[in-house]
């Protein structure tokens, strides 16, 4: 894998965002298809005005129906939404009070160590995703187990930075890997 990920940084290496965006983030994308989330973080930038930070100075003036109308229908997920902006205003945003948040379980909290390179050494088995990418690595024929997935990871150095290569690589990217070819922008999300 490693091999793979040198050169090709700039397709996968997503850039460097406040603790606030990147979680918020990962709450719009919590159980919907990526392409989904995708948009809902499109809408989100064009409330904000912006294309690349989420304010949450603006978003703490926000109705739950404006984040309706950018496509988050849970109601539990716009309430957790603004309990981390009401944090984030109060300058009371961290790893530890988001971790008390009502719908912010281990994979939001594994995902924002990752994010915000926190810590070095986390593996986002939890991720399908990920999970999905590296069975394909394995030419696995059914996708690895969360269990299976960390039993292979413990031996790796840099498993945040693997995280979010597998994050973003694509099947194709996979399939390009196991047979020895060069990988290029096409091949990541």
């Amino acid at each position: 894998i490693k091999r793979n990920m040198k050169g090709t940084e700039s397709y996968w290496m997503i850039p460097d965002k406040s603790f606030y965006h990147n979680a918020i983030s990962l709450i719009t994308a919590q159980k919907i298809a990526f392409a989904k989330s995708r948009q809902i973080r499109k809408n989100l930038y064009e409330l904000n005005n912006k294309n690349d930070e989420y304010d949450y100075n603006l978003f703490s003036t926000c109705t739950k129906q404006q984040f309706r109308d950018c496509g988050i229908a849970s109601d539990d997920l716009i309430d957790c939404i603004m309990t981390i902006t009401k944090l984030a205003v109060n300058n009371q945003l961290d790893i530890e009070t988001i971790a008390n948040v009502k719908y912010v379980g281990p994979w939001t909290i594994k995902a924002l160590k990752i994010l915000n390179n926190l810590d070095d050494e986390q593996f986002l088995y939890e991720d399908y995703w990920v999970r999905q990418r590296l069975s394909e690595l394995c030419e696995k024929s059914e996708i690895m187990t969360q269990e299976e997935c960390d039993k292979r990871a413990r031996k790796w150095t840099d498993k945040s930075l693997i995280s979010r290569f597998l994050w973003r690589v694509n099947k194709n990217g996979t399939n390009k890997m196991n047979n020895g070819e060069q990988l290029d922008r096409s091949d990541f999300v």
